[in-house]
């Protein structure tokens, strides 16, 4: 079923403010979830509506955070999330650190505090848009990555984005994670019954997972098991990184 963008973003819309964020907040959130899944990234956008449900019901979730600088200076920032949702936080933070960039050619603004923020790509492409260079990078609260010739994970999929403007043609962009795949791919293929491709996840004893279901309970439910890191099994040549 197709349903238009502008509908979506309504409804998500309407989500957000009945969980008490604000009609700033509610509109930031809804656009960069949006604009994610218009990238393409179904793993990071819309989908990710019910993992903050629960996230909202347990307590974790601040709909209504009041942001706090810790610590500043001309091409430096630290800024307090007050344990909300990463989209707000993070367009003010990448939207903060480019104006120091253009004052003073280099800047960086960490944010801490903060939840899931969607897909990095989102805000490395706000500054490549205001004509900067722009890098984001996060560490994962769950951890999910198994070492090659390993069968428990001790690492995140940490992802990274990189983007840069071009003169002629359009931006140069990049946002991976640090593992074969991301996480919320494995969820995309479970939600579409997809068997996965072997070498994505593998299990309690380091061997391939490709039943969709059974990937993701040992990427989100189970100590053992896990996504493999990047560059994928041994035999692809994983163990080099």
């Amino acid at each position: 079923m197709r349903v238009p963008a502008p509908r979506i973003r309504q409804q998500l819309v309407s989500v957000l403010r009945a969980w008490g964020m604000s009609a700033a907040h509610a509109d930031t959130t809804a656009e960069m979830m949006l604009e994610t899944d218009l990238r393409g990234v179904d793993s990071h956008g819309i989908s990710m509506l019910p993992t903050y449900d629960r996230e909202f019901r347990a307590g974790r979730l601040n709909m209504q955070p009041v942001f706090k600088t810790l610590r500043e200076g001309p091409a430096m920032a630290l800024i307090d999330a007050d344990a909300s949702l990463g989209h707000p936080v993070s367009v003010h933070a990448m939207n903060l650190a480019v104006d120091k960039c253009r004052e003073g050619g280099v800047a960086v603004v960490s944010v801490v505090n903060s939840h899931h923020f969607g897909a990095a790509g989102c805000y490395s492409r706000i500054a490549a848009d205001r004509g900067v260079i722009g890098m984001v990078t996060a560490s994962t609260r769950g951890v999910t990555m198994v070492p090659t010739f390993g069968a428990e994970p001790v690492m995140g999929t940490n992802p990274l984005a990189f983007a840069a403007p071009a003169r002629r043609n359009a931006p140069f962009e990049l946002d991976m994670a640090t593992t074969t795949v991301a996480a919320g791919k494995v969820k995309v293929y479970k939600l579409n019954h997809r068997p996965l491709p072997a070498g994505w996840v593998v299990d309690d004893k380091g061997q391939a997972v490709t039943d969709p279901q059974q990937a993701f309970d040992y990427v989100f439910d189970r100590p053992e098991g896990g996504i493999t890191p990047l560059g994928g099994a041994r035999e692809v040549g994983g163990h080099k990184g």
